[in-house]
């Protein structure tokens, strides 16, 4: 009679947690390691905070120009997306080695219905997206574009 080893168990029970708070947060708790979704473009990185008055939004975006963000946000969602744009441009016969490539992100995640629509802010620093939402439980519908600081 074989003993099962503990590591494969303990793997098999992380992937059960793993799947459960994926599927029970869905997006707006949970990144994936790899952060890139099944059409090739970036997930950016994202931390959600709350406190008595507000959300906040901190994205990542590497390489990103604050003019090349779109942030959208509807009645149920936040849309983020991005584009990152590399100036350089080389002839293929003299390209040797490339890691940089230009790239797009894109993320949708839900939003609590107790929104300020009108107040959210948006400001872009230093590759960090921070989107501030405040608190307001008499607001119910809305889509607005956001214009970011």
């Amino acid at each position: 009679m074989s003993i099962p080893s503990l590591a494969i168990a303990d793997r098999s029970f992380q992937n059960e947690v793993d799947y459960f708070f994926n599927s029970l947060y869905s997006d707006i708790y949970y990144t994936s390691p790899s952060r890139k979704s099944s059409k090739g473009t970036k997930r950016p990185l994202v931390n959600i905070y709350e406190n008595d008055g507000e959300w906040i939004l901190r994205a990542e975006f590497p390489g990103v120009k604050k003019e090349d963000i779109t942030v959208k946000v509807t009645q149920k969602y936040i849309v983020i997306s991005a584009e990152s744009k590399f100036g350089q441009k080389y002839a293929k016969e003299s390209l040797r080695y490339q890691e940089s490539y230009e790239r797009t992100y894109n993320r949708q995640l839900p939003i609590p219905a107790n929104i300020d629509h009108e107040n959210i802010a948006a400001k872009f620093d230093n590759g960090i997206l921070e989107v501030t939402f405040p608190k307001d439980p008499n607001q119910t519908k809305y889509n607005r574009v956001i214009v970011l600081d």
